[in-house]
């Protein structure tokens, strides 16, 4: 198996995280890799970290523009037949992208598959999973063909947060054709400067992709 993958990795001050999530990308095995991070406007250590792993890892730089811009930056760079998403602070599986690529070769009608999160919490220094893994309209579980973007469209800008939870419903609105695997692809790593930790704008902007995907169906 020698498929051509474009991972995607958006990050915004994340340079404590940075390396191990690069390393659980770079360990997958069996994979022609272009591994891409957008720096959104770091002010931290981001750049020296990335630096450490090139010429393996592109590094692109943009003034601060929210995650679902900084994605839709590496998707227009990417080369791969199939695209990945990361997040600068997560952790993935030693054998999830060859598990989803096999999955979307033998089910060629097949536009992704999306695995499962895994949260981690940090205690007495080492990574706990806690909880059991579940499945989420999160694009950083799923292994995507990259036609997948031209037909749905790029992610929306103007949202900060939700912004996958958007893509989804508009992919299932289009028809998009999803597998799922019962296996753990992410690990979540819950910690102070998770963006999700901002409930109050996590509820507000869910409510807007609810009331935006309830207005797409009335239009139809």
């Amino acid at each position: 198996m020698n498929e051509h993958v474009s991972v995607i990795v958006p990050v915004w001050n994340g340079a404590t995280y940075l390396a191990d999530a690069l390393h659980s990308v770079l360990q997958q095995e069996g994979l022609d890799l272009q591994v891409i991070v957008v720096d959104d406007g770091s002010t931290d250590g981001t750049a020296a970290v990335v630096q450490q792993f090139q010429p393996r890892v592109t590094y692109l730089y943009q003034a601060n523009q929210g995650p679902a811009a900084a994605r839709n930056q590496g998707l227009q760079v990417a080369t791969g037949a199939f695209i990945a998403f990361s997040d600068a602070d997560d952790l993935w599986a030693t054998d999830r992208l060859p598990r989803q690529l096999r999955l979307l070769q033998a089910t060629p009608a097949t536009l992704l598959v999306q695995g499962q999160i895994q949260y981690l919490h940090l205690v007495d220094d080492q990574w706990q999973p806690q909880g059991t893994p579940f499945y989420a309209m999160s694009l950083t579980t799923a292994l995507f063909r990259r036609a997948v973007f031209a037909q749905v469209g790029p992610l929306d800008p103007s949202l900060p947060y939700c912004e996958d939870i958007d893509w989804f419903f508009r992919a299932q609105s289009q028809g998009v054709t999803m597998a799922q695997q019962a296996a753990v692809a992410l690990y979540y790593r819950r910690h102070t400067n998770n963006l999700t930790n901002r409930l109050d704008q996590v509820r507000k902007y869910t409510l807007h992709v609810l009331m935006k995907h309830k207005q797409r169906q009335m239009a139809q």
